[in-house]
């Protein structure tokens, strides 16, 4: 537990109160956060159930309210600013807080069903896979993350094409192949070159450290037909995630990967 002087801003109501405040959180799995205010009661929240953010904001000695958070680190650094604000369940899910300020903290969750990834310092996102027919047109897939507002997400980095991969087989009912929509575009010089950059456009997605060797199975042209955007592909006998298809007229997905930014 990391103990420092503040209070809790806004955010979803506690699950529990208690006398002995610090060690009945640290004693509960589901706790993730102590708050004892100036008047000396004591309020423990868990993970939030919805997906109000739970706000914290550093307060001085003086205010006499102090919050604890429930973190994986077992050593205490000269200053709590060094400290790495994660902590993992029970389940091996880990969750980190996000420091919105110098002082202020804040924790959220993604929608049910969603699953949160953190970017960069200041981005994190919600991904969900959302299965289809087979033959859904990128048009369709387009519209399916529309509908619940997200949008068409591209992949950051190798191990979220390999949830993405995962979710494929998973959502799909362990099929033999099965493929899904991301976002990206092939970019090359010209028309005839055969190149591995891609431009996600979801504004969600930076860089192209996912498409690295070994991670994908690339074809570059159909006969005379550029392949410029990309898909999640399954197949059995094979541990590469990223394919590139057919932009317009691709029959072989049935599913698309919705995301949208996660707000503190």
């Amino acid at each position: 537990m990391a103990k420092i002087y503040g209070a809790v801003q806004s955010g979803p109501d506690p699950f529990g109160y208690s006398v002995d405040c610090l060690n009945d959180c640290y004693a509960n799995s589901t706790c993730i956060l102590a708050y004892r205010s100036s008047n000396g009661n004591c309020s423990l929240y868990s993970i939030p159930s919805s997906t109000v953010p739970l706000k914290v904001m550093e307060t001085s000695e003086e205010d006499g309210s102090w919050v604890a958070f429930k973190i994986d680190t077992n050593t205490c650094p000269a200053s709590y600013q060094d400290l790495n604000f994660t902590f993992t369940t029970p389940n091996g899910d880990a969750y980190t807080w996000k420091n919105t300020s110098s002082r202020t903290w804040s924790f959220a969750m993604c929608r049910s069903g969603w699953t949160r990834f953190d970017r960069s310092d200041t981005l994190s996102v919600c991904i969900k896979g959302v299965n289809s027919s087979i033959g859904l047109s990128q048009a369709s897939a387009v519209s399916t993350c529309t509908s619940l507002g997200a949008v068409r997400i591209g992949v950051q980095n190798v191990a979220e094409s390999q949830w993405m991969w995962d979710q494929v087989n998973y959502l799909s009912g362990g099929t033999t192949m099965s493929s899904y929509w991301i976002a990206g575009l092939r970019y090359c010089s010209t028309l005839e070159e055969r190149c591995d950059m891609f431009y996600f456009w979801d504004d969600l997605t930076t860089g192209t450290d996912a498409i690295v060797a070994g991670n994908f199975r690339f074809d570059y042209f159909s006969g005379a037909t550029p392949l410029w955007c990309l898909n999640i592909l399954y197949q059995e006998g094979y541990t590469e995630t990223l394919k590139d298809v057919y932009c317009e007229g691709f029959q072989g997905a049935s599913g698309v990967f919705c995301g949208y930014q996660l707000v503190f």
